[in-house]
């Protein structure tokens, strides 16, 4: 079986595509799935993948999960789309409303861009102010791709958006003090790598609040996974407005903008409105997918996987004598490498990705784990793992990732 997926360099194609590090790559993941249950999806060859892309974050219970898919139809047979209020919107504001501790009133969109983009807009309209200082990947949308080399950007809005390097009160104060009275926002996302203290993030937030902005939570991915009330719950620290988007429907395309009424009422000024706002069958889901998260306590699932990978990789890391880890919250753990001679970091992480996909691991290198994972599938992850970590040691060791690397990815970086 493992000569079927043998390491062995593969020749270079005529042109190298660019290997974008929050993509899967055709050259060794699958380009199809016809399939998927659980945890797992299956590809048009017919091989079984331990799920941990899980729908780029928004698969949080499982494939196929059956009181969804209960809901779904039930609510698909009534109406899709009647673009005006009904029950099961207000069923699933007031369990928001019961449950974050940020949302007062709220609106829904379908993708986390909308929610990012309404509640930034916002800040800028209560504010009267045009720049937004950011931490973490907020979206599509301009506003946020001005702070990357995305093309189709208007020069005018890169000026207006700022990148903050680390989440501590002292970048905050000093990026606000560089622009007085000149920023509407601090939109952060919670996920991003060092999780901070509730006293960082309290002190934070004071510092905004002085400087006459307003806090955005982008709990985009860490709603529902770090705790039923996300990141806000976890500290204990309400934001100004919040943002809740991919695992809220497992997987349906559902969007929140929420935050503090005296905020909310200003959202008529922005125009915020689209024809699939109130789309019926995915606020079932979300109604089907909350009710069963509390109920099991999912995010308490998932932290007790992600602590065992992370346990299982630092045995594996000290036993090859390597300088890594899986980073971030237990609930979707991500690996880090640190450059070892001439070998960077974003090689050593690619031969990981790259030796996971060989094994049946879908994963871009951080790992969505779902409630529908079994504790085999996390002793096959770690075994993995530690695979891998053994080519990462070769390729160290040899001080090259030549015959080791896929060829394509490797001139590519």
């Amino acid at each position: 079986m493992r000569d079927e997926f043998s390491s062995t360099a593969v020749e270079p194609a005529e042109s190298c595509e660019p290997v974008r590090d929050y993509e899967l790559n055709r050259h060794i993941h699958p380009t199809e799935m016809v399939k998927a249950y659980a945890g797992h999806m299956i590809d048009k060859q017919g091989r079984d993948y331990i799920d941990l892309y899980g729908g780029s974050g928004s698969n949080i219970l499982g494939h196929g999960y059956r009181c969804v898919v209960k809901a779904i139809q039930r609510q698909a047979r009534q109406f899709t789309n009647p673009a005006m209020p009904f029950p099961g919107a207000d069923e699933l504001w007031l369990f928001l409303h019961e449950n974050i501790p940020g949302v007062e009133s709220m609106r829904f969109g379908k993708n986390g861009s909308d929610a990012t983009t309404a509640a930034v807009r916002l800040a800028r309209a209560i504010t009267r102010r045009e720049r937004v200082v950011h931490h973490g990947y907020h979206g599509f949308h301009d506003w946020w791709m001005a702070s990357t080399t995305c093309e189709g950007i208007p020069m005018a809005l890169r000026q207006l958006i700022l990148t903050l390097p680390e989440l501590t009160p002292a970048a905050v104060d000093f990026v606000f003090r560089s622009h007085p009275g000149e920023i509407a926002c601090l939109i952060l996302d919670p996920l991003v790598p060092p999780w901070a203290s509730a006293e960082t993030v309290r002190e934070i937030v004071g510092i905004v609040h002085r400087h006459g902005a307003l806090v955005i939570f982008d709990e985009v991915l860490s709603g529902f996974r770090v705790a039923l009330g996300g990141a806000q719950e976890v500290w204990d620290v309400v934001p100004d407005l919040c943002c809740f988007g991919k695992a809220i429907a497992n997987g349906m395309p559902l969007s929140v903008v929420a935050g503090a009424e005296r905020w909310m009422r200003h959202i008529s000024t922005i125009n915020y409105g689209m024809t699939f706002e109130g789309e019926a069958v995915s606020i079932a889901a979300a109604l089907a997918t909350l009710h069963e998260v509390r109920k099991r306590k999912v995010w308490l699932a998932l932290a007790a996987k992600g602590r065992a990978l992370r346990e299982a990789y630092a045995r594996a890391a000290r036993e090859y004598g390597l300088n890594t880890a899986l980073v971030g919250v237990d609930v979707r753990p991500m690996l880090s490498f640190e450059s070892h001679g001439a070998l960077t970091a974003r090689e050593l992480r690619w031969i990981c990705i790259q030796e996971l996909a060989r094994a049946g691991i879908l994963t871009q290198g951080w790992f969505n784990l779902c409630y529908g994972h079994t504790d085999r599938d996390v002793r096959a992850i770690a075994a993995a793992l530690a695979k891998a970590l053994g080519m990462v040691r070769i390729a160290i060791d040899q001080g090259s990732t030549h015959g080791i690397l896929d060829e394509r990815i490797r001139q590519a970086l």
